[in-house]
């Protein structure tokens, strides 16, 4: 509060000193802060470059009376009087130089001379340095008394118009229109002699310069002047662009002689009198007092109404930050994972977080207001069978799980009371755990099959020495002497020892745990060697085999994982086929990716279980038959590698499945 009333307090000091510098200004023609100071007087360095430049050189027209004029050899006038106060007080001399007014100009550009009054204007401020205002003058318009229509600059715009050749107002209707007829002159007694002689329809120039000629020609009675002036502009001291030392030394000069009223006092010595060509203050005195009135009413008006502003800043504040503390909190709300939605006691859905609106694929205003029901049983949470009522009547939380198509979801119901409404909502927050379990099932799985593999490993060390033994004593058997010599029983004995070592080998390889490494294999051996695990399932339903593969097929591939995804496929189709069934298995290249087609002509699938046949827990067999993982693993291990599924189905003809693995370099 302390800190608003303080800047108030300065704003309002500035707005004074503004109005008291301005008013100073206008009525001494100096600052306020100046007048107590010395900034006026010549430095150092402009008092030396005076020095090095010489005598002051000004130029401007020979026939301007009664700003300047040469006559007798003598050149004077207002302007030139200024020019001798002028050179008292920098203390140094500046000559002047008759001229016709366009080649002063042209003079003053090339920098062959140091001043030149004129008025100020964009086209000008290209060549020209400006000082600070000497006078103010008016153009007018001039025509002859008959011609009483003309009474602004618009009324002149299709007339022949006589002008001073570089006077400014030719600058000024040329910015204005276009087309402007115009007819130059050396000065302005031309201007009037050609409107006198009917060669023009009207002139236009500077006031003091038009009213001495018609006054001195006794052209008053012949000429009238327009009731509209053309401009009113203050007048300055063009300087060469490169001079801005001397810019600085006229504007003190200045300055001083605006102190003393020099101007005014100089129209009084050549007419007796003020003459328009200095500035009415009047008006600019009362627009600054009105200022001052008004700013002092600003004041009380803010100290009044500063007390209610600040509350009101206050509440927004406060506003503000609640509003902020609900954004930070909808924030966290919708950055949390499980999906989370708000229902009230008639089960109108009042919120919901950003997961929950995604797993629906909408927005929060497409979910707001609706009814509860038809979104929660998506994850079969029946809410009035949960006594909503009663859960919130007790105010405890509530925890539950729900098994909906194949996932499983854990739901925490939590009471949410709010004391301004007197009423009560619940939140109901819905994670899915169904990878959880997944993997809570695959590592039960993963801790059998490493018993398992264990166990084979052990019954297969064990196997294979008596298995050595029945090799050994064969070999001794044939040696021998002893016995009749009857090669068909022997080496009948030697394929059944190789026939079950090579089924120990297979179950050794089955057995291995997986090292995640690909290697390169021959894809028909490496298919034998697993059809060889499950011959005996194919011999107790007499399914045959047809394996169509190349002998010099090679794919790097992760063996291990490639078992598992065979097996998984190959006990399917075994299962699917009743009794006398086909079994083809086709592998070939295609574009750098492996193709491995399995085709059965068992009992088929289903259309509508097609969909479902990768999710986890999904399967069709009997209970005990089946876990539902078998395809759902087959599936994320195909997906490791790259690798794509795809299966097409036809119930009681079969299921064709196709095995995409892309080529794996080393």
């Amino acid at each position: 509060m302390k800190k608003k009333f303080f800047i108030i307090f300065i704003v309002f000091i500035t707005i004074l000193i503004y109005i008291t510098n301005s008013y100073w200004k206008i009525e001494y023609h100096i600052s306020f802060f100046d007048f107590f100071t010395k900034s006026n007087e010549l430095t150092l360095d402009e008092k030396n470059w005076l020095k090095k430049h010489g005598t002051i050189l000004y130029a401007a027209d020979n026939n301007s009376p009664p700003l300047r004029y040469y006559e007798n050899d003598v050149y004077k006038g207002i302007v030139i009087d200024y020019l001798n106060e002028l050179s008292k007080e920098i203390n140094y001399k500046i000559d002047t130089k008759p001229m016709i007014w366009n080649d002063a100009l042209i003079s003053l550009k090339n920098g062959e001379t140091d001043l030149c009054d004129m008025f100020t204007s964009k086209d000008r401020a290209k060549n020209y340095l400006f000082t600070d205002p000497i006078y103010y003058e008016r153009a007018i318009i001039v025509t002859n008394s008959k011609n009483s229509s003309i009474k602004n600059e618009k009324d002149i715009l299709n007339l022949k118009i006589g002008v001073q050749n570089g006077d400014y107002a030719i600058e000024y209707l040329n910015n204005k229109y276009k087309n402007i007829d115009f007819v130059f002159t050396t000065d302005y007694e031309e201007s009037i002699n050609l409107l006198k002689e009917n060669k023009v329809d009207v002139i236009i120039g500077d006031e003091p310069v038009l009213t001495y000629f018609i006054e001195k020609l006794k052209l008053k009675s012949s000429l009238r002047v327009a009731d509209t002036p053309l401009y009113k502009k203050e007048s300055v001291f063009g300087i060469p662009k490169s001079e801005k030392t001397l810019q600085s030394i006229m504007n003190k000069g200045i300055a001083k002689l605006k102190r003393k009223n020099t101007i005014i006092k100089i129209q009084q010595n050549w007419f007796g009198i003020s003459t328009p060509i200095s500035e009415n203050n009047y008006s600019q005195k009362l627009n600054l007092l009105i200022l001052f009135f008004l700013t002092n009413v600003a004041f009380i008006l803010l100290i009044f109404i500063s007390s209610n502003i600040s509350l009101k800043k206050e509440v927004e504040k406060r506003t503000l930050e609640l509003s902020i503390s609900r954004n930070d909190l909808q924030t966290t709300f919708d950055g949390l994972t499980s999906l989370m939605v708000v229902i009230d006691e008639k089960y109108i859905i009042k919120n919901c977080n950003k997961s929950f609106c995604e797993y629906f694929k909408s927005n929060f205003n497409n979910i707001e207001g609706k009814i509860c029901t038809q979104f929660l049983k998506k994850f079969a949470i029946d809410i009035k069978n949960n006594s909503l009522l009663n859960i919130l009547s007790k105010d405890d939380s509530k925890k539950m799980e729900t098994h909906f198509n194949n996932f499983y979801y854990e739901v925490n119901f939590y009471p949410l009371s709010s004391d301004l409404k007197k009423s009560k909502r619940l939140l109901i927050m819905i994670k899915d755990v169904t990878k959880s379990k997944i993997n809570s099932e695959k590592l039960i799985q993963n801790n059998k099959m490493t018993a398992i593999g264990h166990l084979s490993a052990g019954i297969a060390h064990e196997i294979r020495n008596p298995l050595g033994l029945i090799r050994n004593y064969n070999y001794l058997l044939k040696q021998s002497n002893s016995i009749s010599n009857n090669n068909t029983i022997f080496n009948n004995i030697d394929k059944a020892i190789d026939k079950a070592s090579n089924i120990i080998d297979n179950l050794l390889n089955f057995s291995r745990i997986s090292s995640k490494e690909f290697e390169l294999i021959n894809l028909n051996n490496f298919i034998e060697n697993i059809l060889t695990l499950s011959s005996s399932s194919f011999k107790k339903k007499n399914i045959q085999i047809n394996l169509i593969c190349s002998k010099s097929l090679n794919h790097f591939i992760d063996p291990i994982s490639l078992e598992h995804i065979f097996l998984n496929i190959i006990n399917n189709s075994i299962d699917a086929i009743e009794y006398n069934g086909k079994i083809t298995i086709v592998c070939k290249l295609i574009k750098d990716n492996l193709l491995i087609k399995l085709i059965d002509n068992g009992s088929g699938i289903d259309k509508e279980n097609l969909k479902n046949l990768f999710d986890p827990f999904y399967t069709t067999k009997a209970p005990g038959k089946g876990t539902g993982l078998g395809l759902y693993i087959t599936y994320n291990e195909i997906k490791k590698m790259n690798g794509d599924i795809k299966v097409k189905s036809n119930k009681n003809i079969g299921t064709t499945i196709d095995l995409i693995l892309p080529e794996r370099s080393k």
